[in-house]
């Protein structure tokens, strides 16, 4: 049979397989590409589902979790002893710029001993400019001397009306205490604009060195945490946790000392745990409603290694901001004591914003303004769980895609 060839030479038969094989793959090539799309519309689908599950997920409702637990600023072994202070403390509310608030501390230091690290702690709260949430700009000064901020930690709720920060500043006065005597501090609100905070209060921490002193180990535990099991969803949550890492020598412990500081706590519907130990209605307004510290002997829970606090709101409004733990060791015969330096930890979290602490402030850590002066936030209410509707609308969009590839 005489072959029919094209113009170009080429068999006419030839030509018609080449098409068709080109054709083949073509159609090869668009069912690839028509696949990917079809996968890439399913990847955005499924995203955009997952997208609207966790919006149902997570409420944009106050969050008033133990979210930020407190952190070891520092840590050391020596031989001298503590002491802390609050002074002429008491709560001042509203302080508008320009205005002032006054404190002073009389310490009485062993004349043998040398100030290792002194901590001024400024407890605020409610800080805002009008109806808005700010932080507040504050300044300042220790016997005479301007301090800069050392440290700061922040939290807040992060929603609705009334969503105003509070925090704990810390400041460096170490350099600025050499004996015994009558310590004045003086906050001022500088900002330039109108904004306002509440002061609930001023603590002064020592740790000294003495070689007449007993051997001491403490750690030093910082932060802000506010706690209100009445306005979130899983009341376990409203638990702010300290932890004092390392080992202990438990043959050598002569005494535990554990110190609290606790903003707020005043209705005593709370509960504190160190380790094994367990004990109920602890803050209920001492030394004042707005300030709660709580000091207590932990000998008899402390354990070989890693120590642990957690404070727990059992309905009431907690801010929990320091912890500190103080172990004094049994003097061994005929051996005298060393001196060792600690070396401060830096946090893990620092507030969120603004540094952040945070929360952070997320240095930056969420807060209202205290019960007593401001109206109580709004409740949220329990969302729905997301992941249902995300499984769902996933299970929608995957079954027809499916069905068409079976199809095909």
């Amino acid at each position: 049979m005489k072959s029919v060839k094209n113009e170009g030479g080429q068999s006419l038969f030839a030509k018609i397989h080449e098409g068709a094989k080109e054709g083949k793959e073509g159609r090869g090539k668009n069912e690839k590409f028509g696949f990917a799309v079809r996968r890439s519309v399913v990847v955005v689908m499924c995203t955009l589902a997952l997208t609207v599950g966790m919006a149902v997920v997570i409420p944009v409702s106050a969050d008033y979790t133990g979210d930020h637990p407190l952190t070891t600023y520092a840590h050391g072994k020596i031989r001298g002893g503590w002491i802390y202070a609050i002074g002429d403390s008491e709560y001042m509310g509203e302080i508008s710029p320009g205005d002032t608030y006054l404190d002073s501390f009389e310490l009485d230091i062993p004349e043998s001993s040398r100030v290792k690290i002194a901590r001024l702690y400024a407890y605020w709260t409610g800080s805002h400019a009008e109806e808005e949430g700010v932080y507040p700009e504050m300044s300042v000064t220790f016997d005479g001397n301007e301090v800069t901020l050392d440290r700061k930690y922040t939290d807040r709720k992060g929603s609705g009306d009334y969503d105003y920060p509070g925090g704990t500043y810390c400041y460096d006065v170490t350099d600025y205490i050499w004996n015994s005597g009558v310590y004045s501090v003086t906050v001022e609100n500088s900002a330039t604009e109108s904004r306002t905070f509440s002061m609930v209060g001023l603590l002064l921490l020592l740790i000294y060195e003495d070689e007449k002193g007993e051997e001491i180990e403490y750690w030093i535990n910082e932060g802000c945490d506010i706690l209100d099991m009445k306005n979130i969803e899983h009341a376990e949550d409203a638990v702010t946790t300290a932890k004092f890492s390392g080992k202990i020598d438990m043959d050598k412990i002569k005494s535990a000392t554990l110190l609290t500081i606790v903003p707020d706590g005043d209705k005593g519907e709370n509960t504190l745990v160190f380790n094994e130990g367990i004990w109920d209605r602890v803050y209920a307004g001492d030394p004042y409603d707005e300030l709660a510290i709580d000091e207590r002997d932990v000998t008899a829970y402390v354990v070989a290694k890693d120590n642990m606090v957690k404070i727990e709101d059992d309905g009431d409004y907690l801010v929990p901001s320091g912890a500190f733990l103080i172990l004094r060791y049994k003097e061994e015969e005929g051996k005298p004591g060393t001196v060792t330096t600690p070396t401060p930890t830096l946090p893990s979290t620092v507030i969120p914003t603004p540094v952040a602490a945070t929360p952070t402030p997320s240095v930056s850590v969420t807060t209202t303004p205290t019960p007593s002066s401001a109206p109580s936030p709004l409740t949220p209410t329990p969302s729905a769980s997301g992941f249902e509707a995300v499984f769902a609308v996933a299970g929608f969009l995957i079954l027809p895609l499916y069905l068409i590839r079976r199809k095909k």
